[in-house]
């Protein structure tokens, strides 16, 4: 269960780290 937890928050770090790298 702890992994499903940290799935959305990897998610979003992904999401933020492509999103300044494409700037």
């Amino acid at each position: 269960m702890s992994e499903q937890w940290l799935q959305p928050e990897s998610s979003k770090r992904g999401t933020i780290s492509a999103f300044l790298g494409e700037i």
